[in-house]
């Protein structure tokens, strides 16, 4: 079977739940990314000014800035890098991750 060439990018990791922001870059670790994380939203503008992310892994729900404040804000700034939100599932009581995808164009899909 031929192998796929290894993928390599820069990917900012914006939780609050700090096990959430830890497994994700360790899923990361394996392959070729350069990972970054923040908390909150005011935090990833902090962490973008110096670090330039190729794709944005983010919650929706954070305290003091949440996920949709900080795309538009990064809209608003012309920055259009690519961004996955993650959001709790309404079904379960437990935090169970749902994603969607977005270019901060509002329009929102979920997977």
């Amino acid at each position: 079977m031929p192998r796929l060439p290894k993928v390599s990018g820069r990917i900012l990791i914006v939780d609050d739940d700090e096990r959430q922001r830890t497994a994700l870059a360790a899923m990361l670790a394996d392959g070729d990314y350069e990972t970054q994380m923040a908390a909150d939203g005011l935090e990833a503008l902090e962490r973008l000014e110096s670090f330039d992310a190729d794709v944005i892994v983010t919650d929706l729900v954070m305290p003091r800035m949440d996920g949709f404040e900080l795309l538009r804000r990064l809209k608003e700034q012309g920055d259009l890098t690519p961004a996955i939100a993650l959001t709790p599932s309404a079904a379960s009581k437990r935090r169970s991750p749902r994603c969607t995808t977005s270019r901060h164009s509002g329009s929102w899909r979920s997977r």
